[in-house]
């Protein structure tokens, strides 16, 4: 997978941080009120939103991807040890809580503030290709395991169901990452 992929990957996981800055900072719910918000910083809105609207895009490009593949594999893989990494994702999604505490969004040293939080966290976050820590997988209705191997599981099957019905993995490309597709009733 590409690193601008693993960009967009990454960046479509701060889509719930967009929407709390901007419900931040409206001041009540009222289309005069989103009109005063959007332009206050019509080029932030605006940039912010064709950011999210690729990345999303991808994210839902990849799970389709995933789940294609997995009817099609020759090989899948048994897990064994399997354990939740759910509490995982969301401890990940408190490093969202600085943009929505901090951002002012017609403040342009705010702005490159945040930036850079965002930017040094996606760098960890891309280099080390942990793509499962999506808060957006999550709200999907995805869970997010690990095995004794540190293989990363994803699948909308729960951890019992996975373990009783002996449900194998097939491995996204040459990463550490696996899915299991859930089976149909």
């Amino acid at each position: 997978m590409n690193r601008a992929f693993r960009i967009g990957l990454f960046l479509s996981s701060y889509t719930p941080v967009a929407i709390m800055i901007f419900l931040n900072d409206i001041k009540e719910f009222s289309l005069e009120q989103v009109g005063i918000t959007l332009h206050k910083n019509t080029v932030f809105w605006s940039v912010l939103t064709g950011i999210f609207v690729v990345s999303l895009l991808m994210l839902v490009l990849w799970l389709i991807r995933m789940d294609r593949n997995a009817g099609n594999q020759i090989k899948l893989y048994e897990i064994y040890d399997i354990k939740s990494n759910d509490g995982e994702v969301l401890s990940y999604f408190v490093t969202f809580v600085i943009p929505i505490l901090s951002l002012k969004v017609d403040s342009a040293p705010s702005i490159v503030m945040n930036v850079m939080i965002i930017a040094l966290v996606g760098i960890y976050f891309v280099q080390n290709n942990v793509l499962h820590f999506n808060p957006l997988l999550l709200l999907a209705g995805y869970h997010i395991y690990s095995d004794s191997a540190d293989h990363i599981i994803i699948s909308r099957c729960d951890k019992y169901t996975i373990k009783n019905k002996g449900l194998k993995a097939d491995q996204f490309g040459s990463s550490n990452i696996f899915y299991i597709k859930k089976p149909k009733p």
